[in-house]
This record gives C-alpha cells, structure tokens and sequence, in this order.
C-alpha cells in the first residue's frame, strides 16, 4: 500500500490523472485567485491561486455506495 500511494503522490505532483479500476479518477486542478474570508476577524482576504486534488468516484463505487 506504501508503494501504491507513493506512486499515487509522485503522478499527482507531476500533474497526471490517476484512475483505479473500480475506485475512480484522481485529478490535479487548479484554481483561480479569489476572495475569502478570515473566519476569526471577517477581515476579506485574497486566496492565491493554487492547486487542489479531485475525485470522481467510479460508477461501481457509486452503485456499492447507494444499497
């Protein structure tokens, strides 16, 4: 299991789609600039764009989920 997540963080650091059969499809996206918010003093704040991971999970995970 090491192996394989490894492997999983080395592709999505480079950028790559990562799909396991019947699991689903990893993703790296990115993400604009935005506006948010500081929880603690309401002050408005400017988020810098980044990078997030995505997951779509497969139909047969969806199905196995929903019984």
């Amino acid at each position: 299991i090491k192996a394989l997540v490894g492997s999983i963080r080395e592709a999505m650091k480079s950028g790559d789609k990562i799909s396991l059969a019947g699991l689903g499809t990893f993703r790296a996206k990115s993400r604009k600039s935005r506006k948010g918010r500081n929880p603690k003093t309401g002050e408005t704040i400017q988020i810098p764009e980044g990078r997030k991971i995505s997951f779509k999970p497969s139909l047969s995970l969806k199905k196995l989920i929903k019984r």
